[in-house]
């Protein structure tokens, strides 16, 4: 397998926060977080960061066991275990997501650093993003 190229990476990225962005939205609507979140302006983001995690959880859920999310297997992508080539399994998928789910936490311009901070080792190189080294992962392209 090749290492997957940065654009296409990118396009599974915006293809899989898009679908987690709808069901975190139909999530929040539902049980109520944004008219509740108003009324203490303190926990907004907490608010809309757990949501927002779920809402990503639900959407790629199955995908994630199998080392992919919903964009990587429309675009042909896998995540692999450094260590074997075998497809990344769900304790690494976790660790791999860890640093993107704590940017919705952060406020709007420090999310914005550190997403690019995370992502920038991927056009270099092994392709791989920080996240990708925490988790012992790599993304690569199946054939």
């Amino acid at each position: 397998m090749t290492a997957a190229g940065h654009a296409r990476r990118t396009a599974a990225f915006a293809i899989d926060a898009a679908l987690a962005a709808l069901v975190a939205l139909l999530l929040a609507l539902i049980f109520g977080v944004f008219e509740t979140a108003i009324a203490y302006l303190e926990q907004f983001r907490l608010r809309v960061g757990l949501v927002g995690l779920a809402g990503y959880l639900l959407a790629h859920g199955w995908f994630l066991s199998q080392g992919r999310s919903v964009g990587k297997r429309l675009l042909g992508l896998v995540v692999i275990a450094q260590s074997d080539g075998a497809p990344a399994k769900l304790p690494r998928m976790l660790v791999r997501m860890l640093p993107l789910a704590l940017v919705l936490f952060l406020p709007p311009v420090w999310a914005l650093a550190a997403f690019a901070v995370n992502l920038l080792p991927a056009g270099f190189g092994e392709r791989r993003a920080l996240h990708d080294y925490l988790a012992g992962t790599r993304v690569s392209r199946l054939a």
